[in-house]
């Protein structure tokens, strides 16, 4: 007797769970400010874009956005009105991504985002020159150098210094986990799955009028190391007057 007493408990309060929730839902669904933002949803719909394969190389599609209907409704249920800014979104990749392309060479970020990255070996006065006046750059590093503050991408072309440096990134939790084609150890590089990145433009004193006229959206600039301090003020000024925003490395990269 008492077994099925204990039988009728345990129905009663599952019946009462699926009850609480269905009643939970329907009150919801007439929500007025649920139904309003479950209208005003689609004009707020952002496609994703497809990453673009050429052969053995890719430039990064852009990810989609589409509204949260209850998370927004969370987020704005105290003003008890629809409000765009306290909209929350969930992100999705595209159908062709990056992400499912991990042995592809990036030759360049996506060409609809007005960005540019800096890659940096060992030009010290550029180095200074950039960090005084808080210029993003990714630093090419070795193992033999410090660890700079901006972004570090390990380009060790032998397999034990590539993995000590590797280590020394993760402890400190800056690996980025990006590879350069012809600097980095790409067979460790893919057997870990990184990402490969080969320059869009490599920036030199000699052809700079030139490589001013091929920088463009998405490029990935490496700059000489023997590249002077004038003509990279040369560089940063086209890129400011292109209106491009200076990232990092793995920003540009980033669907």
């Amino acid at each position: 007797m008492k077994y099925f007493k204990i039988i009728g408990i345990l129905s009663l309060l599952v019946f009462s769970f699926y009850l609480t929730d269905y009643v939970t839902n329907l009150a919801l669904e007439s929500n007025p400010l649920i139904k309003s933002i479950e209208n005003e949803s689609d004009n707020y719909l952002v496609s994703s874009v497809n990453a673009t394969i050429d052969n053995n190389t890719i430039i990064p599609g852009i990810k989609g956005k589409k509204v949260n209907v209850m998370e927004s409704f969370i987020n704005m249920k105290d003003f008890k009105a629809f409000n765009e800014n306290y909209l929350i979104y969930d992100y999705f990749s595209p159908e062709i991504s990056l992400n499912d392309n991990i042995d592809k060479v990036i030759i360049s970020g996506n060409k609809t985002i007005r960005q540019i990255s800096l890659l940096i070996d060992n030009n010290k006065e550029i180095i200074d020159y950039l960090n005084k006046n808080e210029i993003k750059y990714s630093k090419l590093l070795t193992v033999d150098e410090t660890i700079d503050y901006n972004e570090n991408i390990n380009i060790e072309s032998d397999t034990k210094l590539f993995n000590d440096l590797d280590t020394l990134l993760n402890k400190k939790d800056l690996n980025k986990k990006i590879c350069i084609i012809d600097y980095s150890n790409i067979d460790n590089c893919i057997k870990k799955k990184y990402y490969l990145v080969k320059p869009t433009i490599t920036i030199k004193n000699n052809t700079i009028s030139n490589n001013i006229k091929e920088i463009e959206n998405g490029s990935i600039i490496l700059i000489d190391d023997n590249l002077t301090l004038d003509n990279l003020k040369i560089i940063l000024n086209r890129i400011n007057n292109m209106d491009l925003k200076i990232v990092y490395l793995s920003e540009i990269i980033k669907e």
